[in-house]
């Protein structure tokens, strides 16, 4: 039984789950900035504080928000940066960066970095910011490149989400396109298995989408709808995982990302529908 404790409210007064407690599905990776799963009871992000280089982990409120009250009285009129998302899973995926100038930024100069009235992880393309884990595709996904990941983020040009990727092939990533925001996944092979979205309408904009690869198909859903789909996973095992850029090309992203859950499998649709339209009420854009 969930507890209201741990219900998650958005204007209006409605009350939502922890996305993964409604999953019905295994979870491979779990990032964001509220409570994802009712029986996680770990810290949502570690945070250096730039004056002294201190750092300190940041929990969750009661409520499943991230504890903001906790993160200022830490970093207070400095800037903070991420050193390490903690993976909600269960899996102890953790994407975590040891190098300073490259670890995405949570709160600018005393200013909570924001995005859709919501805390979000800010992403720096100039400095090459991005968190791994040293989990394979092998480990991470279904054989045969098969799984999803749902995430909230703005899109911009020239920037990658994240995932898994090479200079040529394999990868299982999503990116977008360096000239106008077109959002594409890849999920296996960039020339024969890429599905792309025409996405500039929605520029810096916070938006909800699934990716999800299945094992005749990849397809991209935006808010809950489906956009396009086409190209066929193939089943090659690729190291390391990046969140918010893909340390191999180099190509990195250029704004705010929120939430990120990678499942281990192709969601049903009602699945995928339940945890898209769980993100999309929590950050205010609407239901599916």
């Amino acid at each position: 039984m969930i507890s209201l404790t741990n219900f998650l409210t958005r204007g209006g007064g409605i009350l939502l789950p922890p996305p993964l407690d409604i999953a019905g599905i295994p979870i491979s990776m779990a990032y964001g900035i509220r409570r994802l799963r009712t029986a996680y009871a770990g810290p949502a992000i570690r945070v250096r504080r730039s004056t002294d280089n201190a750092v300190a982990d940041i929990g969750l409120t009661p409520a499943g928000d991230l504890d903001v009250n906790t993160l200022m009285s830490f970093v207070g009129a400095a800037s903070g940066y991420v050193t390490q998302w903690y993976d909600q899973s269960g899996n102890s995926r953790h994407v975590a960066q040891s190098v300073a100038s490259q670890q995405p930024r949570i709160v600018n100069a005393g200013v909570p970095e924001m995005s859709n009235s919501r805390p979000a992880v800010r992403f720096i393309h100039a400095s090459s910011t991005v968190l791994t884990n040293p989990t394979s595709t092998g480990t991470a996904l279904k054989s045969g490149y098969i799984g999803a990941m749902l995430f909230v983020m703005e899109c911009v040009p020239g920037s990658s989400v994240g995932g898994w990727g090479s200079v040529n092939n394999p990868r299982w990533q999503a990116h977008t396109d360096h000239g106008e925001g077109d959002l594409m996944f890849d999920p296996g092979n960039g020339a024969t298995a890429r599905v792309l979205v025409l996405n500039s309408a929605n520029e810096n904009r916070l938006m909800q989408y699934s990716c999800v690869a299945g094992a005749s198909q990849g397809a991209i859903y935006t808010n809950g709808t489906l956009m396009a789909a086409g190209g066929k996973p193939v089943a090659t095992s690729i190291g390391t995982f990046d969140l918010g850029g893909i340390t191999a090309f180099p190509y990195y992203h250029d704004a705010h990302i929120s939430e990120f859950i990678l499942l281990g499998d192709a969601p049903t649709d009602a699945s995928r529908q339940s945890i898209g339209s769980n993100q999309s009420q929590y950050f205010g854009l609407g239901t599916h």
